[in-house]
């Protein structure tokens, strides 16, 4: 591996939070493409089906809400309670400290299928 000695924390922590907004993004497609292959007809997903595109709905929240927490990050001016006024999932603030470290589903508290 080769790494670029002239390459500031700051910028690391935009990349990183590049990279993972990318990530979250190609989830999204991942997500609209399961949703493509399924017939209009049987939209009414089965229990397990259901649960795991909340699932995947809530890991693309999650690595949206990291993106956003490490570009924040690069403000120092910002409290953390500040931080955590940014993020949507109780989870993700709760590595700030903030909210409870309880698994989230989301700001609905479901996934939206269509």
């Amino acid at each position: 591996m080769n790494l670029n000695a002239g390459l500031n924390v700051k910028d690391a922590y935009e990349r990183v939070s590049d990279k993972l907004y990318e990530t979250a993004t190609e989830l999204l497609d991942f997500e609209a493409f399961i949703l493509r292959t399924i017939p209009p007809s049987d939209r009414s997903l089965d229990a397990v089906t259901s649960q795991k595109m909340q699932n995947l709905d809530r890991v693309h929240q999650t690595l949206l809400d990291l993106s956003l927490l490490i570009r924040l990050l690069n403000d120092e001016k910002l409290s953390l309670t500040e931080l955590a006024d940014h993020l949507n999932l109780e989870a993700t603030k709760a590595l700030l400290g903030s909210g409870s470290a309880a698994s989230d589903t989301g700001p609905s508290g479901a996934v939206d299928l269509f």
